[in-house]
């Protein structure tokens, strides 16, 4: 019989599993924006620059941030000021962080509430999909591309609220503040 920590812990590592296959499509794409750059910059040395190499770079740097920010908060590459907080109890750390936490992933769900609204109006209304200027690429996968990055950083934020409140309320269960799957 599987208990519900280790039903949760399975989720846990879902989310975590999801966090790094997306990191993994964010780099992939970072090198083709590294390639079109460069193929752009030699182009235009001889003239011939790359046709919409700036309609390219925006939509890849859309894929490039939205799929890396859950990997981001994941390995705790996020900025955070830490002066103040490491001043406090294990417990203290807990409750401020459990506090900014719920913060950030509300914001999110809110980011990813509204991009859902604007990609089923553009479905809705077909033929009324926004597009880039010169290639006319349309934008509907690109929201889709950051309601899913933002959906998947909320996850990690929850995530990481659980741990921060089991912190918070004297039930760590590392003994050292911090998550248990580093």
């Amino acid at each position: 019989m599987i208990t519900l920590y280790g039903f949760l812990r399975k989720i846990e590592a879902g989310i975590h599993a999801l966090s790094r296959w997306s990191s993994w499509i964010s780099v992939g794409v970072l090198i083709i924006l590294v390639i079109t750059v460069g193929i752009d910059v030699v182009g235009r040395k001889f003239g011939h620059p790359l046709l919409g190499s700036i309609d390219l770079g925006e939509v890849m740097l859309v894929v490039i941030v939205f799929f890396a920010l859950a990997f981001a908060q994941l390995g705790k590459g996020h900025v955070r000021v830490s002066a103040l907080v490491t001043r406090l109890s294990i417990r203290g750390q807990g409750i401020l962080d459990t506090i900014t936490l719920l913060l950030s992933s509300g914001v999110y769900a809110l980011i990813v509430y509204a991009m859902t609204n604007r990609a089923r109006d553009i479905i809705v209304s077909a033929g009324s999909d926004p597009v880039t200027s010169l290639l006319e690429i349309p934008m509907l996968p690109f929201i889709i591309v950051v309601t899913v990055g933002s959906l998947l950083l909320c996850l990690e934020l929850l995530v990481d609220f659980s741990h921060a409140l089991a912190n918070a309320v004297g039930m760590n269960t590392t003994g050292s503040g911090q998550r248990s799957d580093k």
